[in-house]
């Protein structure tokens, strides 16, 4: 799999993605934040696909090998503040083109990635009310006023967690 940032994959996406991250403030598995990347490892992970490379922000391509091992990352952009230093998109899609080809030569040494059992997501919410919903979700139990954790050994069943509680 290969895999890039949501604002590459349309603007319907990105609206959600930055409406769930109004309403959903942080995501910890394992005590750890929870980015986009680990949950599309997640995903392809639960199916059997490895990935293969990741292309996105600085702090996206160092998480992704932090998490999912020795992958294939192109940066194509550093956040600073609240602004971003940013390659050409030109350049971006020749430096993200020519590593696809690279890691697509070499992808028998990929594998999916395998979350440790069993899996625990907490979800902070920004809202009182939006936790307390979440608590209803069978299994949840509540962490804090604005924060809910489950605790499951199957990662199919964190990822319904995952999509019901912040969708």
């Amino acid at each position: 799999m290969i895999w890039t940032s949501l604002i590459a994959q349309g603007k319907r996406r990105l609206w959600m993605s930055l409406f769930v991250a109004i309403l959903v403030g942080l995501i910890y598995i394992h005590f750890t934040r929870f980015y986009q990347g680990r949950v599309s490892g997640w995903i392809l992970a639960a199916f059997g696909v490895p990935v293969v490379l990741i292309a996105g922000d600085l702090a996206v391509t160092i998480q992704a090998k932090e998490i999912l091992g020795n992958i294939a990352v192109v940066s194509v952009k550093e956040g600073i503040g609240k602004a971003a230093k940013m390659i050409h998109p030109e350049k971006a899609r020749k430096m993200i083109r020519a590593a696809t080809v690279e890691a697509l030569r070499d992808r028998a040494r990929y594998r999916p990635y395998k979350p440790t059992s069993p899996i625990t997501m907490e979800v902070m919410y920004t809202k009182e009310e939006l936790a307390a919903k979440a608590a209803l979700y069978p299994g949840t139990r509540r962490t804090g006023d604005r924060s809910v954790a489950f605790t499951h050994d199957d990662l199919m069943e964190v990822l319904k967690f995952y999509v019901t509680v912040t969708g």
